[in-house]
């Protein structure tokens, strides 16, 4: 599961060659956290300022574990500070933005980044949430992909509370209504919105991530298969005596469909399908993948009510 990629991108073959994924988190790392030469275009800093813009940052998802594919991209977090910068974080976005420009220039990789202030920490003025941190507290144990521990640091600005059963059920309904809504936009769309049906593709595990997360920190959701988050998501639908059967099924669905495109997407790459062939079947599957999103969040956040309402009795 991954990038779904436009037909200029295949035309102009933007598609990662393989071991791009390795070779693009050394350079973001060497470039942002070791070297930090992107600063020296700040003249009125100090070379001591200027290796203070960065304070910690790591990176996390399938390049650091080595399951990456064509689809994946590059997962980071970074946690800055800017307050001292002239022109302040407008600057060190545009500095930042640069090296990811660069991967993608270099690897045909796209980066997702989460930027965070260090003065808004405290405040919890960012969108990582105690699951979310779970996971990126683990991330962080690679000495090879993190620098100065960012995700302790974030956790500093959570309260034992935050990390209560009710409190995370809350964080997971609220993270399902943002789905619903971008599944609701991208389905009343006249245009092809290829980073919904992206994150469609990606919805019945990170869905289940979610979820299962939550209930178990101990659940290992890096190495976990589709089919046993799949299965983990069963039992937690039947344990809200829900019609599980109709749930997995829009999830199992989308799994079939994502496998579907990946074969697709090979084919195009090898020259043995056309471009044309592509765009007959992103138009073709385009509108069921999105509805079997939208409907499959919906049963899932219902479950999570339901769950919300057991654990905050």
């Amino acid at each position: 599961m991954g990038k779904v990629f436009t037909p200029e991108q295949l035309e102009q073959g933007r598609v990662p060659e393989l071991g791009a994924h390795e070779k693009a988190a050394e350079f973001v790392c060497e470039q942002l956290f070791f070297d930090q030469n992107i600063f020296d275009d700040i003249p009125q800093l100090s070379t001591k300022e200027r290796s203070k813009i960065i304070v910690a940052g790591l990176v996390h998802g399938s390049s650091t574990h080595g399951t990456t594919n064509t689809r994946s991209d590059h997962d980071n977090l970074l946690i800055v500070d800017s307050s001292y910068v002239p022109q302040s974080s407008a600057t060190v976005t545009e500095l930042i933005s640069s090296v990811f420009r660069e991967t993608y220039a270099r690897f045909n990789i796209e980066v997702e980044s989460n930027r965070i202030e260090l003065g808004d920490i405290e405040r919890r003025l960012h969108k990582i949430d105690p699951v979310f941190l779970n996971y990126l507290l683990r991330a962080e144990q690679n000495p090879e992909f993190s620098w100065n521990s960012p995700a302790t640091m974030i956790k500093e600005g959570f309260t034992n509370e935050d990390f209560q059963p009710y409190k995370l059920a809350d964080v997971l309904c609220r993270y399902s209504a943002e789905k619903i809504a971008k599944f609701d936009k991208a389905i009343n769309s006249d245009e092809v919105d290829y980073h919904a049906m992206q994150r469609a593709f990606e919805l019945p595990k990170n869905l289940g991530r979610k979820v299962l997360s939550a209930l178990d920190p101990d659940f290992d959701v890096q190495t976990a298969s589709t089919q046993e988050i799949l299965d983990g998501m069963l039992e937690f639908y039947n344990s809200q005596i829900l019609a599980a059967g109709r749930s997995i099924g829009n999830l199992e669905s989308i799994v079939r469909l994502d496998r579907e495109y990946s074969e697709l997407l090979d084919d195009v790459v090898k020259g043995r399908k056309t471009i044309g062939d592509y765009t007959a079947w992103i138009t073709r599957c385009y509108r069921p993948t999105i509805l079997l999103a939208a409907e499959g969040t919906r049963q899932y956040k219902v479950a999570l009510d339901n769950h919300l309402q057991e654990v905050s009795i």
